[in-house]
């Protein structure tokens, strides 16, 4: 279990806002999950949904969604793909666009595990967690040409995988990403996602994209990047919790949520408090979300 807990923030503009991006389909009943735990456990209460237009490519929120992210206190704001609505992931890094101030994008896949606030580590020019594994050099990629393309050398400071524990150069997992200026990086990560993906000579991109262009953004805006723990973005995909107790898990696939005891207890908790959350997830038609809560009432 991590010693370190959240720390007050001297200031209450500290705490960051937290932005999450939904549609239809099985970003919803992830949408509804994320912002009943966000409900319940974090403090300041800021957070905004970022609803992907247009709806005839994206789908539309089911109202029943829409009505419970705002009981939960959820501002929905509308957002487009800058990159191509054939890239999913692209999403993701215009999502803090518009958002004055210190903010934290988090894929929508997540769940917040306990009471939080903010955190000596959050309040930096930026911070993110390295990745799992590094997936872009994995599939043929070339650092050095990414950071060439930007006139720079690769950046010489070494980070382990966390799962995989390879040594890699900056490469970030992109599901927990704060920034002092949510609207600087929007732009700068755009940017350079645009770049990156218009170059031909730069293989394996997609999905990997946003991941890609993350460090380089960072590097373009001059913020130097405080590195995560897993206590910020556990890959319970990927590691069972066992004995750890992060802020933020981050499931994936709705089998994890059935699979691991402490996922397992704290979505029973929250349709126990939320019965609009339970609803939710019985009408929702993929990835096992609709036998998801009678599959942990039987557990």
């Amino acid at each position: 279990m991590w010693a370190e807990r959240f720390s007050a923030p001297p200031l209450a503009d500290a705490c960051p806002t937290l932005v999450f991006v939904a549609h239809g389909g099985v970003l919803e009943p992830q949408a509804a999950l994320l912002a009943a735990s966000l409900h319940d456990a974090y403090v300041p209460a800021k957070v905004i949904c970022r609803v992907m237009e247009p709806a005839n490519h994206w789908g539309a929120l089911r109202p029943d969604v829409a009505n419970f992210l705002d009981q939960c206190g959820v501002e929905i704001r509308p957002l487009r793909n800058r990159i191509d609505d054939a890239y999913p992931h692209g999403n993701k890094i215009a999502a803090l666009e518009g958002v004055s101030g210190r903010a934290v994008f988090l894929d929508t896949d997540m769940l917040l595990m306990v009471p939080f606030s903010t955190h000596q580590r959050l309040l930096g020019v930026a911070a993110a967690k390295p990745a799992d594994v590094d997936t872009f050099s994995a599939g043929g990629g070339s650092w050095a040409r990414v950071w060439s393309m930007f006139d720079r050398d690769v950046p010489a400071k070494i980070y382990t995988a966390s799962i995989s524990g390879e040594t890699i150069r900056p490469y970030f997992n992109a599901g927990f990403v704060m920034a002092s200026d949510g609207d600087a990086l929007a732009g700068m990560w755009t940017e350079v996602a645009k770049r990156i993906d218009a170059e031909p000579s730069i293989v394996n991109k997609r999905p990997w994209l946003d991941q890609i262009a993350l460090p380089v953004a960072f590097a373009e805006l001059g913020w130097p990047v405080d590195d995560l723990t897993d206590a910020f973005n556990y890959p319970c995909h990927l590691a069972d919790l066992g004995v750890m107790a992060p802020y933020f898990a981050h499931y994936h696939y709705t089998r994890v949520l059935a699979a691991q005891p402490k996922l397992a207890h704290r979505t029973r908790r929250l349709m126990a408090k939320y019965p609009a959350l339970r609803a939710i997830l019985k009408a929702s038609g993929s990835d096992g979300w609709a036998n998801l809560p009678d599959e942990l009432a039987n557990r």
